[in-house]
């Protein structure tokens, strides 16, 4: 069962124990936005539950990177209504790229995602980017109504494509800051990594609850 924490009103962190995943929820007037989807079909449908208990609002997606646990429930999400997926750049390409293979590393808690069969096992790729070329740090801003959540990319760390959503003074940093396990390296950059974590403190935000980032 998922677990849900209230960091600021209307700014949810939703936890589910395969992979220790930390997705989140922020809810606006008009619509809301789901922070990462899960490793697949089992996963996302448990993050949807939690998100329907909040609201149901109209959803808007983001997917921090491009690691399965991140963007595999896209598809729960398409069939609950979303249309409109946020990524970085290097995150769309890497999704349809190595999409296909990353299915082997959740075929044993997601087994209907390993073998690409049955419902909500299709790879949903974003739909929108941030700006730039995505070399360089850029951000952009989506409005929920009444509400505004920035998108901001600060530079090569846990992977080239890592996206932080920042909304009030919380950030949601996906795997940039680890909780409960041992960062992951597989095609990170340790040398750069505290770069973004430094200039994602000027977000006003000290603190860590699980992937996301909050002042006391």
């Amino acid at each position: 069962m998922a677990r849900t924490q209230e960091l600021r009103p209307g700014v949810y962190v939703i936890g589910t124990e395969n992979w220790r995943l930390n997705s989140g929820l922020v809810l606006g007037t008009q619509r809301a936005l789901v922070i990462d989807t899960g490793a697949g079909p089992r996963q996302g449908r448990e993050i949807l539950t939690a998100v329907r208990e909040l609201t149901e609002l109209p959803l808007t997606v983001v997917n921090t990177h491009a690691h399965y646990d991140h963007y595999m429930g896209n598809a729960v999400f398409t069939r609950a209504g979303a249309t409109e997926f946020w990524a970085h750049k290097a995150c769309a390409a890497a999704m349809a790229e190595v999409g296909e293979y990353q299915r082997s590393f959740v075929s044993t808690q997601e087994p209907e995602m390993g073998e690409g069969q049955g419902m909500d096992t299709q790879l949903i790729l974003p739909t929108n980017t941030l700006p730039g070329d995505g070399r360089r740090p850029s951000l952009t801003r989506i409005d929920l109504g009444e509400r505004p959540v920035t998108l901001f990319f600060l530079g090569p760390g846990h992977t080239d494509n890592d996206v932080c959503v920042g909304v009030d003074d919380v950030v949601f940093c996906g795997d940039l800051v680890e909780e409960g396990a041992d960062p992951n390296f597989e095609d990170a950059y340790p040398q750069r990594w505290w770069s973004p974590c430094a200039r994602s403190r000027l977000w006003n935000a000290t603190g860590c609850s699980c992937r996301a980032t909050a002042r006391p």
